[in-house]
């Protein structure tokens, strides 16, 4: 009578296969290579909205509609200004009895600032030319040869908005 043998997996037969299933995997992935933008979505027009609470008046009066905005650290196209807003400054310091109370500061603005730029949704906000941005996303712009530190406020569509695309 002969004797038939079981195939039993052991430790290293199991590490095996993990090692060849992860390579082939990282394999399947490299070739399908990246979507056709970094947002991996189609790209439409957006309006993002930067705010910043201080700003120097003389700065918000330099500003200027179709003004090219960049990003200040990899000077990458965040679109063109479409709005402007200004209001009282936001600023916050202690009064007598160590409490923060807010306040405006004299010759200072709050500032609004919306863009209108060509990009891709990445699901949780948007990619303009591989930066991610989403609502609460800080970031230092420039605009019109000023530089603002800023803030994502509100990022929609061109088409749910009542701007329209700017020249230039």
């Amino acid at each position: 009578m002969e004797k038939q043998k079981k195939w039993r997996f052991n430790l290293i037969d199991v590490l095996f296969l993990v090692v060849v299933l992860a390579g082939v995997l990282f394999v399947a992935l490299r070739m399908a290579g990246p979507d056709e933008t970094a947002g991996g979505g189609p790209e439409d027009y957006y309006v993002i909205t930067f705010t910043c609470d201080t700003v120097p008046s003389y700065l918000v009066d330099h500003l200027q509609l179709s003004a090219e905005v960049t990003d200040d650290g990899m000077k990458r196209s965040l679109g063109r200004v479409v709005d402007i807003q200004r209001g009282p400054s936001v600023y916050y310091n202690t009064d007598s009895s160590g409490r923060l109370v807010k306040s405006s500061r004299d010759g200072y603005d709050s500032l609004l600032l919306m863009c209108c730029v060509k990009c891709a949704d990445n699901g949780y906000g948007i990619t303009v030319d591989e930066l991610n941005l989403g609502i609460g996303h800080t970031i230092t712009i420039r605009a019109d040869g000023a530089r603002i530190s800023s803030a994502v406020y509100n990022i929609q569509k061109l088409s749910d908005t009542v701007y329209t695309l700017p020249e230039g």
